[in-house]
């Protein structure tokens, strides 16, 4: 039976072997994975796959990051390998000239991801900064980013992780999802995100008219809701700034479409200690070093 906190790393067998798990996995997702992926998500369920010629989809396990898989108080020294088989997978991508997609499910900047995760899980991102075209999170149930800064330039922002908002109301929010636009498949494509439509669907408005088929409506788009050039990672920790100062318009808006639109934390509004709080979290990406946060208490 699954518990929470139960993700064991793949050497421990008997009463808490977890491939019972991985291996129901490896069975549904082959209706949309290539059979050479099998093996390592029968393994630790990550993956890396070529969806087409110069574009490679890494998926990583990043259970074994969270904090509250107990199994990382026995063994958190990279479980299963798998930044060591992601930094190799991002170097066979570099030698061929690859562009490629990092998916996980925790940021590794959110306080759930342990620290010597997080922080080797950086260093990867940063020396194959060029090689990953882009980076997607889930976990939050909000709607943000998560700026990658280079320690080396801390002026300087590397990357920039898209957090997408969830489509299961918990707790207190509206349903959302978002679609992302990307630059085109032609040769030399940066893949990188071009934009995004972010779309809520109301629960107050839903339940006002049950009889009625609930509909999804476009909240906003990135760069028209933000004023952006564009959405590099320069552009985002731009907008980052301006939403620190005093009063900012732009931070309110930001905040509205953070909790898509919930009535509940709307109507409780966001003081001094909740926007430090959030910008914070829009800073960090190594649970290692919060120095980043001092700025905004």
């Amino acid at each position: 039976m699954y518990k929470r906190g139960w993700f064991p790393q793949p050497y421990v067998k008997g009463e808490f072997d977890i491939s019972w798990l991985y291996d129901e996995l490896t069975t549904l997702w082959e209706t949309w994975l290539p059979a050479d992926v099998a093996a390592s998500v029968a393994y630790s369920a990550f993956y890396s796959t070529l969806i087409k010629p110069g574009l490679r989809i890494l998926s990583i396990n990043s259970n074994y990051c969270y904090g509250f898989n107990w199994w990382l108080l026995y063994d958190d020294v990279d479980p299963a390998s798998e930044l060591k088989w992601m930094a190799d997978e991002l170097q066979a991508s570099e030698d061929v000239g690859e562009k490629v997609y990092v998916i996980s499910h925790h940021p590794p900047g959110h306080e759930d991801c342990i620290k010597n995760w997080s922080h080797e899980y950086n260093r990867i991102i940063l020396r194959y900064e060029s090689t990953i075209a882009g980076l997607f999170y889930g976990h939050t149930h909000k709607d943000h980013v998560m700026m990658v800064y280079d320690p080396e330039e801390p002026s300087r922002a590397a990357h920039v992780g898209y957090v997408a908002q969830s489509q299961t109301p918990y707790h207190e929010l509206n349903p959302g999802y978002r679609v992302y636009s990307v630059d085109g498949d032609y040769q030399g494509s940066s893949y990188r995100v071009l934009d995004t439509a972010n779309y809520i669907l109301d629960l107050d408005e839903a339940n006002a008219n049950d009889t009625a088929d609930p509909r999804f409506f476009l909240l906003y788009t990135a760069m028209e809701e933000y004023g952006l050039p564009d959405l590099t990672p320069a552009s985002w920790s731009a907008l980052v700034d301006k939403m620190s100062e005093p009063d900012s318009e732009l931070f309110n808006t930001f905040f509205k479409n953070y909790i898509k639109s919930a009535r509940p934390y709307m109507e409780e509004g966001c003081d001094a200690k909740c926007k430090s709080n959030l910008l914070c979290r829009l800073v960090v990406s190594d649970t290692s070093d919060y120095s980043r946060c001092d700025a905004f208490r």
